[in-house]
């Protein structure tokens, strides 16, 4: 597949650009940097940045949003004529509170921002639509209740060699439970 200039990507004939993009980039950096900070992006998170990780979980985003549009037709989700009028005002909101030189830079307009609008509204119904069955509620007690396993191995008082053979075997019984090894089983026979 060859994509055109601006385009992330393609999903079942839709395609995501840029500039599309940018309208969630723009709106998670304001949020983040409004609660935590310019300094967050620089932050780690396991082996990355925490710019690289949201852009992993944007790019994540895109790609399910585009996905429900695109089942949207399949569901006879459709938007009406006032959803419509609200959807061009609330475009028209966003893209007047923009900066000019935002929007050369990241290339958002009228029509991107009201096909943003737009799809997100669409993937909402949808999702409403799928989910009007189920029942979310939890009850207080069942929301306290919290499973943990774990298998613990002592170190306190010990060497740094003895700390490092604690590590290991913590490491070898990571990788039998994630090769499909009884967790119970194993936090019985070696959990101090």
């Amino acid at each position: 597949i060859k994509f055109e200039d601006g385009e992330l990507f393609r999903l079942d004939g839709a395609v995501c650009t840029r500039p599309e993009a940018m309208v969630f980039v723009l709106s998670q950096k304001n949020r983040y940097e409004a609660g935590c900070g310019a300094g967050i992006w620089d932050m780690k998170v396991g082996d990355e940045t925490f710019e690289t990780y949201m852009k992993g979980k944007l790019l994540d985003f895109l790609v399910k949003m585009k996905c429900m549009v695109s089942m949207a037709e399949q569901y006879e989700v459709e938007i009406g004529d006032e959803d419509s009028r609200r959807i061009s005002q609330a475009a028209a909101v966003y893209l007047e509170g923009l900066p000019d030189p935002i929007k050369k830079e990241t290339g958002i307009d009228k029509k991107t921002a009201e096909t943003v609008f737009r799809e997100y509204y669409t993937a909402s119904l949808l999702m409403e639509k799928l989910t009007a069955d189920v029942s979310a509620e939890i009850s207080e007690d069942e929301a306290r209740v919290i499973t943990v396993q774990q298998i613990c191995l002592g170190t306190a008082g010990l060497s740094g060699e003895e700390k490092e053979q604690k590590r290991l075997k913590a490491q070898e019984l990571l990788g039998k439970v994630q090769a499909g090894e009884d967790f119970a089983a194993l936090a019985k026979e070696n959990s101090e």
